[in-house]
């Protein structure tokens, strides 16, 4: 069980699943009448949140290793997620109809959301549908060209990238791909704050010309 629990980490499962997985192991176990064979060794609830975050310029270095390198899924994969933010997941269930009406879906506490793909992307994916010979259904598919690529391939691919683009390894997983999309769009927040603020500034200051207390230039009859 350590192993399998050590072998779900490597494929970049989050801790939070993990956990849930071992439960689940645990609990048969103790159906069998073996509660000396369960794991006590979970991981802690704040390692399952932590994880390392990841730089823009780390980001599109891994794009640019995968495009020299020809590894087109993962290149797109990647920045699927980064520009999207959905979940490992959800990677199986993209569909070139999806992308071709500009969206893709990801599940989040239960609920679907739609989330737009942007324009440049959505041509990139829908070129590689085209050179995959692909007109409808599931967009990435795994090695047999049947089923939908699975997250662990996923996990598998994304840590190759990292060590070829010399990006550390413990960054080699979806959740550091999708802080950085969440990040992108604080940044993105904050500085559009920032610019609602500035502009309500200068409109004050427009105004305070005609009606500012101390304005002697302007006169009124009362």
């Amino acid at each position: 069980i350590i192993r399998w629990r050590d072998q779900l980490l490597a494929q970049g499962y989050a801790r939070g699943t993990i956990n849930s997985r071992l439960s689940v192991v645990n609990n048969f176990l103790e159906f069998l009448g073996h509660r000396e064979l369960q794991l006590k060794d979970f991981f802690r609830r704040e390692e399952a949140v932590h994880s390392p975050d990841m730089t823009r310029a780390e980001y599109l270095r891994l794009l640019q290793v995968a495009r020299s390198l020809g590894r087109e899924m993962i290149y797109l994969i990647v920045k699927l997620i980064v520009l999207t933010g959905i979940r490992d997941q959800d990677i199986r269930r993209v569909r070139v109809e999806m992308v071709a009406e500009g969206y893709v879906t990801t599940t989040v506490n239960g609920k679907t959301q739609r989330r737009h793909i942007p324009r440049s992307l959505q041509q990139e994916l829908l070129d590689y549908a085209r050179r995959e010979g692909l007109t409808e259904g599931v967009l990435f598919l795994g090695k047999n060209r049947k089923n939908a690529v699975h997250r662990s391939y996923v996990a598998y691919l994304l840590q190759r990238l990292c060590q070829s683009a010399q990006v550390p390894v413990e960054k080699a997983n979806i959740r550091c791909l999708r802080k950085l999309y969440q990040a992108t769009w604080e940044e993105i927040r904050s500085n559009m704050d920032l610019l609602l603020e500035e502009a309500y500034e200068r409109r004050m200051e427009q105004e305070q010309c005609y009606v500012a207390w101390e304005n002697r230039e302007m006169s009124f009859s009362l």
